[in-house]
């Protein structure tokens, strides 16, 4: 799937849709959108990095039972019904903590790039590993390097939801075929 444009994935086939109820209740509300499609997500990015407002939020669709039940093998924790959701200010928060090359490459990773958060669905959708976090998951997936996605998890009563906090990036692995000398001669 890495090898797909952003634009080109569908990854709403992995998600639950929103009621028409829950469509009505949020119909009117300026600061709640919901996606309909990739390009939705990649519009909100986008839009949230060149924007101030941050009280935008992006709705993407419900964990559904299939991933609601591969989440609970890992973790034993239940999200099945929960709103998949980012908010415009940590969209910015990340960028402006983890956007800058210099600085990622200090710590052995990559800058993270708008097209990196909006893969937010595919990391959570299709995840390597997944690792309880203090209150939320950690989601790991490979996608020309390691994607973790830290999530924050609401439990009110009105308002289940699962919402992206930060992200980051790691290295992307070599072949061995591109691999230097020094990385493929061992050791003494």
């Amino acid at each position: 799937m890495a090898n797909q444009n952003i634009g080109d994935r569908n990854l709403f086939k992995e998600l639950d849709e929103f009621t028409p109820q829950e469509r009505g209740i949020w119909a009117n509300n300026n600061r709640i959108k919901i996606a309909e499609n990739d390009k939705c997500i990649i519009d909100f990015v986008k839009n949230s990095l060149n924007t101030r407002d941050d009280r935008q939020e992006l709705r993407i669709g419900k964990i559904g039972e299939k991933l609601g039940k591969r989440i609970i093998d890992e973790t034993e924790t239940d999200l099945t019904g929960y709103k998949l959701q980012m908010r415009s200010d940590d969209i910015r928060h990340i960028f402006k903590k983890h956007g800058n090359a210099q600085t990622e490459a200090l710590r052995g990773q990559q800058a993270i790039t708008a097209d990196d958060i909006a893969r937010f669905t595919e990391v959570i959708t299709q995840f390597d590993e997944v690792k309880k976090t203090n209150g939320g998951l950690c989601f790991t997936k490979d996608i020309d390097g390691k994607i973790t996605a830290i999530t924050a998890q609401a439990d009110g009563n009105r308002s289940k939801s699962l919402s992206l906090k930060t992200m980051y990036k790691g290295i992307k692995r070599r072949n061995d075929t591109q691999a230097t000398n020094a990385q493929k001669e061992p050791k003494p």
